[in-house]
């Protein structure tokens, strides 16, 4: 499964259906989609962005397995005056989705949370999690 596209809307699938879920009301944006102040309307929300790595070839032969990587990294954003304690709820949510976990062909690794900080009203942490997936290559 190593096309961008089918990866890409693999993560986007599963994370979708995972925040229903865990976070129903909050605000889901993706990677490229612009956010507007409207659309917000001071309302905490997450983006969605998926950062492919360096693919490689990891084995040789009549069969060759080509492994893409890359992170799915999850921008939060709270209100300043919230506290950090709900970005630290939601990012427990977006690890309970996926983290240490193989789904559809995509393995993920452990979630990390990473403050970025303030923004006038808005605080930003970023939740990453490492992904891969392999595709047999046949001559």
């Amino acid at each position: 499964m190593a096309e961008y596209s089918v990866i890409s809307a693999t993560i986007r699938t599963i994370f979708d259906a995972g925040m229903i879920i865990a976070q129903p009301t909050l605000l889901r944006f993706y990677d490229g989609q612009k956010v507007e102040a409207s659309q917000i309307n001071n309302r905490e929300f997450v983006r969605l962005n998926i950062i492919f790595g360096q693919s490689k070839q990891v084995a040789m032969g009549n069969s060759r397995l080509v492994r893409t990587v890359g992170i799915a990294s999850v921008g939060i954003w709270i209100p300043s005056t919230t506290g950090h304690g709900r970005a630290y709820t939601i990012a427990d949510s977006i690890a309970s989705i996926w983290q240490v976990s193989t789904m559809s062909g995509v393995i993920f690794r452990a979630c990390s949370l990473n403050p970025v900080g303030e923004d006038g009203p808005w605080t930003q942490f970023n939740a990453v999690t490492p992904f891969q997936s392999d595709e047999l290559v046949t001559a």
